[in-house]
């Protein structure tokens, strides 16, 4: 039973998180322009952040670029400093709360694991039917969704939930109780 208690919490919290972080990515960058968009974007931002499903080596880097370019204009803004903070740290801190608090809330490791695992695939549903349906809404979020033919841009998509359940689950396994 506790897997589920680790699947509901590794899930609802890396929703919000990221959701959350997607609020504090467009409040630094693009401000009110980011509530432009259709509700089934906003919504997708939940599950895929607003750098999209690209690898979390990539946003780093692009937070990083963003830091390089930004960073020399900041002599009397604070609010750059502050974008580039939040840019860098976007990536890593809703796995890694959504991890930690997985983990410990499973009875074992191994309940840790897959509830992070099984979290990793379930953010990647709501995209894959949106491929289906409007692939134009998770386009800039899937890099490759308007390239390739559905089918294989929504097994590329669920291979990506995968690795990302992998990864947050090996630190949910680590902060686990065994």
């Amino acid at each position: 039973m506790k897997l589920w208690k680790s699947l509901l919490i590794g899930f609802g919290s890396y929703v919000v998180l990221t959701f959350l972080a997607s609020m504090a990515t467009a409040w630094a960058t693009i401000g009110m322009a980011y509530f432009s968009k259709p509700i089934w974007v906003l919504i997708a931002t939940c599950f895929t952040g607003q750098d999209g499903f690209s690898f979390v080596s990539t946003e780093i880097f692009n937070g990083m670029t963003y830091a390089i370019t930004y960073l020399p204009l900041a002599s009397s803004n604070t609010n750059i400093y502050l974008a580039v903070t939040i840019h860098i740290l976007v990536p890593i801190v809703p796995g890694l709360v959504a991890a930690i608090l997985a983990g410990k809330v499973g009875k074992t490791s191994a309940n840790g694991f897959f509830g992070m695992l099984l979290t990793g695939i379930l953010i990647t549903v709501y995209p894959i039917i949106w491929i289906f349906i409007n692939p134009l809404v998770v386009a800039e979020y899937i890099p490759f969704v308007m390239i390739m033919s559905p089918w294989l841009a929504a097994i590329f998509t669920g291979v990506i939930g995968v690795l990302i359940g992998t990864f947050w689950g090996g630190l949910a396994a680590f902060f686990g109780r065994e």
